[in-house]
């Protein structure tokens, strides 16, 4: 027997004890042998619980046999107790049975005593095992009624024979509706025709099986369940029973479609992305190649869309977006689909697009669907939209060229004008080609300095000298040499790239204006703003830190705006110029009369200067219309007290009519072109007259 025993022996003799030990060793029972004579001993000897087994001595003075064996119970119940004693009448052995002895040794007979000690402790390991075996059983009857996982045990015949309470629940059928019968009795009618017979075939080659099921409930209803099954193998290695385990997987599954219908859709608009765009417009190319039938791509973009977020704020552009989405989706067929790309370009594709009539008659539908006003928090907001068409095949013959050559064609809807759409040619390629050059080009450029600031002089009517002078954008480029911003100002806007550089045009217009100031010219710098620039927070900041860069008074700032941007009066234009304002920076509107021309924005703007446009200027020394519209404007100004700058001046007879109907500053090539800094220092020094 392995390891050492220890046996409380309750004996008064230490003579038996010593023979009793002796006998233990000499069959070769390792022992430890603590002897006890008295209730207190037997107590203490109890304590902790660490005795393997009792000897008790039937006759021991001052303490009686049943009082051991109470003891015993009390202080280590299922102790194995062995009685030795010289003899025992039958019904005292019956007796002492029932108080918990479990073997009898006659004194003179010890060799019956290692046998009965190993048989007590063979029965205690077997006790304790099959303890063991029945907590195990009741954890696993627990656990099989209290999983949140359908459990159902099956016979070898594929009959149902025992489901737990979460089997029910996921199926709702009662165990009564399920017992006796087949699996398939919780099978959907999609599942696959023959599909259990597949899967106990499986089984039988190879003892398990896995995967993804449906299912139908009593009610009715289908649901995906992910089921394990079993084989469970008797003693002779043939299948008595399978065991599985359903899992309702309806969750996991509704989570995975909303994660992939994220990853695949705009989460404005609900509109399919770019990803997603791009599955759907190679599957309509697959299709249009199979039935041999025409795809057309539109590449829709909202015209000056973003001014409705600088001057209603991104809350408002939101809401409009969803509704440009809604107009977009009701336009067209189910078959259809329309994604938004980015910002406020949407792509419509259109599969079985039949001929260019119907792919007009949709572009139609969108064009004046768009135009509808909207009315949101009080204000009417009008858009029109730039629509590109490219043709699957004569376009392109896959998506990444069909969408190109829509972008391209819509680029060109813009130029015509916008409020427009134009089908892609061969022809616009080449200027996409050009525009791509001169966005690379110009990216450079930023990068190496290459662009540069001229300067015209505005020249007082009265005196001829010089007040002021705009600043004008120049590209020195590597190989074109010197440019307008009629070049690139354009691919500026489209790209954003006209963000960087009026930055730096306003800061580089600053710091030349600060360094005049210190040869004692006294004038300032008027600075052209773009719509794309137009950022309440961004521009402010760029404002400040350009004036505190240069050490320069704000009064002789002055930024030119365009009437697009003033014509819908809002909150946040009207902070933005105030805070403008509230720096001393001046505040001119450029080409007044030639666009949304507005007399209430003059009233509510804080605005200091109105430019006249060139065309006006043209033919005000002849008695024509323009030398009326010119006077109006000039009249209007001095009214409401108002500064105002004639452009596109250059011939005297235009100079003396101009004096004449009283405009405060004169600017055009009479007085000078635009020149960089280097070529002023004569004027800016003395400023003398022109």
């Amino acid at each position: 027997m392995a390891g050492s025993l220890k046996i409380l022996v309750v004996e008064d003799s230490e003579s038996d004890l010593r023979l009793i030990e002796r006998h233990l060793r000499q069959h070769g029972l390792d022992a430890a042998c603590v002897r006890v004579a008295s209730v207190d001993a037997l107590s203490g000897a109890l304590v902790g619980n660490d005795v393997d087994l009792a000897l008790v001595d039937y006759h021991v003075p001052g303490l009686p046999i049943h009082d051991s064996l109470a003891k015993i119970r009390t202080d280590a119940p299922g102790l194995p107790i062995i009685l030795m004693s010289g003899s025992i009448g039958e019904e005292a052995a019956v007796e002492l049975l029932k108080q918990g002895v479990w073997d009898f040794v006659l004194k003179d007979r010890l060799a019956r005593l290692v046998p009965a000690i190993e048989r007590s402790l063979r029965e205690v390991a077997e006790q304790a095992a099959r303890r063991e075996a029945e907590e195990q059983m009741r954890l696993a009857a627990v656990a099989f009624e209290n999983t949140l996982e359908g459990i159902m045990v099956a016979d070898a015949s594929h009959r149902i024979i025992s489901v737990n309470r979460a089997f029910t629940q996921i199926t709702g059928h009662a165990p009564e509706q399920i017992l006796g019968r087949d699996l398939s009795v919780v099978g959907a009618d999609s599942q696959e025709g023959g599909f259990y017979g597949k899967m106990w075939a499986w089984l039988a080659e190879h003892g398990h099986w896995h995967g993804e099921v449906w299912n139908r409930r009593l009610d009715g209803r289908t649901y995906p369940a992910w089921f394990n099954i079993a084989a469970v193998l008797g003693s002779t290695s043939t299948v008595t029973h399978f065991v599985g385990v359903l899992t309702d997987i309806s969750e996991r599954k509704a989570s995975q479609a909303r994660i992939e219908h994220m990853a695949q859709h705009d989460p404005l608009t609900d509109l399919p992305n770019r990803m997603l765009l791009a599955d759907r417009l190679q599957q309509a190319i697959a299709h249009a190649q199979r039935a041999n039938r025409r795809l057309a791509v539109l590449f829709v973009d909202l015209d000056h869309f973003k001014h409705i977020n600088d001057s209603l704020g991104h809350a408002t552009g939101d809401r409009v977006l969803i509704e440009m989405s809604r107009r977009l989706v009701s336009n067209v067929r189910a078959s259809d689909t329309v994604a938004r790309l980015s910002g406020d370009e949407f792509v419509v594709v259109l599969p079985d697009a039949g001929g260019v009539e119907g792919v007009v008659r949709v572009v139609a539908g969108i064009t004046r669907s768009i135009a509808e006003p909207i009315q949101i928090d009080g204000h009417r907001i009008r858009l029109s939209s730039s629509i590109g068409v490219s043709l699957f095949p004569k376009d392109g013959q896959d998506e990444s060229a069909l969408l190109t050559n829509a972008d391209h064609a819509m680029y060109h809807a813009k130029a015509a004008g916008r409020a427009t759409y134009r089908f892609f040619s061969p022809e616009m390629d080449a200027k996409a080609r050009e525009r791509f050059q001169i966005e690379a080009d110009l990216r450079e450029a930023l990068a190496r300095r290459q662009l540069r600031l001229f300067y015209q002089p505005q020249v007082d009517s009265r005196t001829a000298k010089v007040g002021g002078y705009e600043a004008l954008l120049r590209w020195v480029h590597a190989e074109r040499g010197l440019l307008c911003p009629g070049a690139f100002l354009n691919v500026a806007e489209e790209t954003g790239l006209i963000v960087p550089i009026g930055e730096w045009a306003l800061k580089e217009a600053c710091l030349q204006c600060s360094r005049w100031h210190a040869r004692g010219f006294q004038g300032s710098v008027a600075v052209n703003l773009s719509a794309r620039q137009f950022d309440p927070e961004h521009l402010l900041e760029t404002v400040k830190e350009s004036l505190q860069d240069a050490a320069l008074p704000g009064k002789f700032l002055e930024l030119e705006l365009t009437e697009s941007l003033l014509v819908e009066p809002t909150e946040v234009t009207m902070k933005l110029l105030h805070d403008l304002r509230q720096l001393g920076v001046q505040i001119a509107v450029d080409d007044f009369g030639t666009g949304y021309s507005s007399l209430s924005y003059l009233k509510r703007y804080p605005i200091n200067t109105l430019k006249i446009a060139q065309p006006f200027v043209e033919e005000v020394s002849a008695q024509s219309d323009d030398r009326a519209i010119v006077q109006a404007i000039v009249t209007l100004a001095r009214a409401m007290r108002l500064r105002t700058v004639a452009e596109g001046v250059e011939h005297e007879s235009q100079v003396r009519a101009l004096r004449e109907i009283g405009a405060d500053l004169l600017q055009g090539y009479y007085f000078g072109k635009a020149a960089p800094a280097s070529e002023l220092q004569l004027v800016t020094e003395s400023n003398q007259a022109v």
